[in-house]
């Protein structure tokens, strides 16, 4: 019997279906390595800390625990995550349009956090934008953390999806999550998501 007359058939819109899934998802992971990548990195040097160094990261590793011991439901992960990464792309944005010159040296948020040591000029974009948004170093601490936890289960719901949750938001915050660094985090890039929309709005408009 030959071998090809045995094998199952796949229809062909089957077979496009599964391509066009698997290329979102690739698309996804590209758009987002920035994210995950600062959130590995960081749980690298935590786990190679030892002894006295450890106490000192003991309010991040309360961060971590809260997470991984926190069950949200999928509709409150995909907004939290979508609030998350509107916040941090706004952030990467602003500091990219302050150094137009540099755009190039920072294509992600990574590149843009782990130069900013080194470049005094960096640095300043990025406490500029912090500030226009009015969140804190911790806070994006804590969001890219968020991120690492919960990237590979969350999806991304776009801005005009969500509008009917935007007034529900912070009392959702205050009853899933338990952290209180991370409901500040959480809210606060609640605030920086609509104060970037509306700076965005108004640049329409000029």
């Amino acid at each position: 019997l030959d071998w090809r007359m045995s094998k199952k058939t796949v229809p062909f819109s089957s077979f496009m279906s599964t391509v066009k899934r698997l290329e979102q998802r690739l698309e996804d992971l590209q758009v987002h390595f920035d994210f995950i990548q600062k959130a590995a990195d960081e749980l690298d040097r935590r786990l190679a800390l030892q002894g006295d160094s450890i106490a000192k990261q003991e309010g991040q590793n309360e961060t971590w625990k809260s997470l991984m011991e926190t069950s949200f439901s999928p509709r409150e992960q995909d907004l939290l995550y979508s609030y998350t990464v509107d916040a941090l792309g706004f952030l990467r944005n602003l500091v990219r349009e302050q150094l137009p010159e540099l755009e190039k040296d920072l294509p992600t948020l990574a590149s843009i956090l782990k130069l900013k040591s080194r470049n005094e000029q960096i640095k300043q974009a990025y406490n500029t934008a912090l500030n226009n948004l009015g969140l804190s170093e911790d806070n994006v601490k804590s969001l890219c953390v968020f991120l690492i936890t919960c990237y590979y289960d969350a999806k991304y719901i776009p801005r005009e999806e969500r509008k009917d949750w935007a007034g529900k938001m912070n009392h959702m915050i205050d009853v899933v999550v338990t952290n209180q660094e991370m409901q500040k985090s959480f809210k606060n890039a609640l605030l920086a998501t609509e104060k970037a929309q509306l700076l965005k709005d108004t640049n329409k408009e000029g």
